[in-house]
């Protein structure tokens, strides 16, 4: 009789896997100007007025992703800071989202990059 009331007297634990998985609060932030300031942020919708060229983004961490929501009014230029998958400056399409990953470099001539993913 004993050894049945320790298999009663044991706890079983059962953990749902499905409550770990909490999703990250994302904001979306409007991005507007020629060197947009992206510092502790991932998702962005263009919000030119006009049309706009991008030339860098400022304040990227090691490995951060923008995902950028294009508004037609955005082109982004390859070469000093920002490389395209084009290899090509990029006009940003109406709905259409487009992701690029910060890569800090040591030394000349950069100092970072942000390259479009394909």
């Amino acid at each position: 009789m004993e050894n049945s009331r320790e298999s009663i007297k044991g706890e079983v634990n059962f953990e749902d896997m499905t409550s770990r998985n909490v999703l990250e609060k994302k904001n979306v932030q409007n991005m507007t100007g020629e060197t947009p300031n992206v510092l502790n942020r991932s998702f962005f919708v263009g919000a030119n007025a006009n049309p706009t060229t991008v030339t860098d983004f400022l304040n990227g961490a090691p490995g951060q992703r923008l995902y950028i929501l294009g508004d037609g009014n955005m082109t982004i230029t390859n070469g000093s800071f920002i490389f395209t998958n084009t290899g090509a400056d990029k006009l940003l399409a109406v709905s259409k989202v487009y992701r690029f990953t910060f890569f800090k470099i040591e030394g000349p001539p950069l100092s970072h990059m942000w390259v479009e993913d394909e």
